[in-house]
């Protein structure tokens, strides 16, 4: 019983067209530009 329809296309190649490519500190950086200051994450 399959639970996922298994589509079509290449994930990999997709997922590279579509994201950019970040390291773990830009991605840290974006996240903290985005975050709401009032928060206090």
């Amino acid at each position: 019983m399959h639970q996922f329809d298994p589509g079509s296309g290449d994930y990999t190649e997709e997922r590279q067209l579509l994201l950019p490519e970040w390291d773990a500190a830009t991605l840290v950086r974006r996240i903290k530009e985005h975050q709401d200051p009032g928060k206090g994450v």
